[in-house]
Parts: C-alpha cells; structure tokens; sequence
C-alpha cells in the first residue's frame, strides 16, 4: 500500500516539524497602520480611503477596522 501525501501546505509548520525561522529583514520591517474611522467618518468608505491615502501609501498597505454601528 501507498503511503499518503501530506495535507498540509508547503511552507506551513505542523506538530511534527519545527515552526519556520522568520528570516531578519522581515523582523525589521515597520507595521502596517491600523485605521479606526468613526462611524460618521465611514459613512463614505471611498472618502475615508482618500482622506488617510497619503499616510497610508507611504506603507504600502494598511488595515481599516470599520466601525460597528450601535
């Protein structure tokens, strides 16, 4: 009988293999910025999105965590 081919996804750790060692300059990377627009100042998401693109592009990426209407 065939042994099984593993499930998981090439690169992801599993219980039996040690987790991956993050290499130096990913660890020097500076994190993203993480927005919180009010409830009023998302009521127009693509405003919002043009109000903070400048700070915003200087990373290259960001996180906006919309608000929860009440």
């Amino acid at each position: 009988m065939a042994s099984a081919a593993s499930s998981s996804a090439p690169g992801v750790a599993t219980a039996d293999a040690p987790p991956l060692e993050v290499p130096p300059w990913l660890k020097s990377l500076p994190l993203a910025p993480e927005f919180h627009p009010t409830l009023q100042e998302f009521q127009d998401p693509i405003a919002y999105i043009l109000k903070i693109e400048k700070e915003a592009a200087a990373y290259g990426i960001c996180k906006i965590v919309p608000p929860l209407p009440p």
